[in-house]
């Protein structure tokens, strides 16, 4: 992982599903990820430690999201927003099942 990143040891092999949907009132898109037992753990750990902070996502060394964490996740599955369009959306949420 490339410059002030940590690797978290979070990939895609935690990740259940990754999903675009509309994202309801605020318009465009959005992309919910689900975590298995131990990436729902590991992603618990890692939000509850950088609330207010942003962490990066990367698909093959290359920067792909870089979601502010709102608070601890500790449910299983994260939302990432943005208003995006449909295609980035559906494309995140692919690559994201490609590695995390």
């Amino acid at each position: 992982i490339p410059g002030e990143w940590r690797d978290t040891g979070l990939t895609s092999e935690s990740v259940t599903s990754a999903v675009a949907r509309p994202a309801g009132e605020s318009g465009g898109y959005e992309v919910v990820l689900t975590f298995d037992a131990a990436g729902r753990k590991l992603f618990r750990d890692l939000t509850a430690r950088n609330v207010g902070k942003q962490v990066a996502i990367f698909v093959d060394g290359q920067m792909i999201a870089v979601p502010l964490v709102q608070g601890e996740i500790s449910d299983g599955e994260a939302v990432i927003s943005g208003a995006f369009e449909a295609d980035y959306a559906a494309s995140l949420a692919r690559n994201i099942m490609q590695v995390l």
